[in-house]
């Protein structure tokens, strides 16, 4: 997956996008993790775990900002 052309995005449209593509595997995590703690950050790196490229991605993305 390339992740490269994420990073030009808001990180909404970037967390969308991972969303939408890894529907199956996250949607019930992603529920269940907001439901019991509202901190979206904590969530992002929850699911960034879930595959290389997104661990990647966010790591990158969260270290910069």
């Amino acid at each position: 997956m390339d992740t490269r052309r994420w990073r030009d995005q808001s990180s909404g449209s970037a967390l969308v996008n991972i969303i939408r593509m890894n529907a199956g595997l996250i949607t019930q995590r992603l529920v269940v993790s907001v439901r019991d703690n509202s901190s979206l950050s904590l969530v992002v790196m929850s699911l960034s775990l879930e595959n290389d490229s997104m661990r990647d991605f966010f790591s990158d993305h969260i270290s910069t900002r």
